[in-house]
């Protein structure tokens, strides 16, 4: 691992893999139907024979190249296979050491990197389009991007606010006036134990800049939760670091995220029923995805509710 990281043989996939085979073979089509079209002229007697068999060819060669090419991505795929179980390792030090028993001060630095400010809108559009007073939402990590999440989830009714260190909880809900503090509802957790929240009850979930921070075999508890904390057919947002993109593997190189790559997301959050409904890279160093626990997304409000709750194991909210 120290004499190639492993940043440099994903930037050397990628750039071995982003050859557009499809664009080549119509390029071959194209000068193909130009030679016919220019023939075609009454008492023309050019032959183009042996234009045509070379065109053949060079489509035949294409073909070819393309085979013997996704030969080779298996090679990059097994070297990136053998040098990512460090890489794997390193994330769960890096997570006991910077983030599992950091200080509230130390979780608002990691806040303060990497902000990915000019993908906010992207993402406002995306959670706008899911947020509803007919079911709950929850956020994690609600200090990132200085609380400003809490106001795109505004419409869930009521909003729960999860995090690790309630000087946290406390500052949001400083940020907010007294009447829509009755709807906030913020959770002091340790070591990620959902387990005082509702299950099925909550229609969207949004994690910005949380599991990023996070190994691979913590996420798979932390989503095998969130999966029943879920309704049938709730939605999770959730940003991560997808290290298939080089830039994103050097933060982890860089001591500043944890590994993780999309083909094991899906295989994660696949494995415990998601339906994956989008899955984004921003280049260079920001993904995020969308997820679904299948069914339908059902109420049975008839109106919106402005009580607080009691107890988190009531069923109705």
């Amino acid at each position: 691992m120290d004499k190639l990281r492993l940043s440099k043989i994903i930037s050397s996939r990628n750039s071995f893999s982003h050859v557009n085979w499809k664009l080549l073979n119509e390029n071959v089509e194209h000068l193909t139907r130009k030679l016919n079209n220019s023939t075609k002229i009454d008492g023309l007697n050019i032959d183009t024979f042996d234009i045509h068999q070379e065109l053949n060819k060079i489509e035949q060669s294409i073909n070819a190249i393309k085979d013997l090419s996704t030969k080779k991505l298996e090679d990059y795929t097994n070297l990136i296979k053998e040098n990512e179980k460090d890489y794997l390792i390193k994330s769960y030090n890096l997570y006991e050491k910077n983030y599992l028993n950091a200080p509230s001060s130390e979780r608002k630095d990691l806040n303060s990197l990497y902000k990915h400010a000019e993908y906010y809108d992207e993402i406002e559009n995306k959670i706008n389009q899911m947020t509803s007073w007919t079911f709950p939402g929850l956020l994690l990590n609600p200090d990132h991007n200085n609380g400003q999440w809490v106001n795109n989830l505004v419409a869930c009714d009521p909003l729960y606010l999860v995090d690790e260190h309630q000087d946290i909880l406390e500052e949001i809900l400083d940020k907010f006036n007294e009447k829509y503090q009755k709807r906030l509802r913020t959770y002091d957790i340790n070591y990620h134990n959902y387990d005082l929240l509702p299950n099925n009850q909550f229609g969207l979930i949004v994690a910005i800049n949380y599991f990023e921070f996070i190994p691979y075999g913590v996420q798979k508890d932390i989503f095998q939760k969130l999966f029943e904390l879920l309704r049938p057919g709730g939605t999770i947002l959730f940003s991560y670091n997808n290290c298939e993109m080089s830039g994103s593997c050097v933060l982890t190189e860089q001591n500043l995220r944890c590994y993780m790559t999309k083909s094991r997301l899906l295989f994660l959050t696949e494995g415990i029923g998601f339906s994956i409904i989008e899955c984004n890279d921003r280049y260079p160093n920001f993904s995020y995805a969308i997820i679904r626990k299948p069914g339908k997304l059902t109420h049975n409000r008839a109106g919106q509710a402005l009580g607080k709750i009691l107890q988190t194991t009531e069923t109705n909210t």
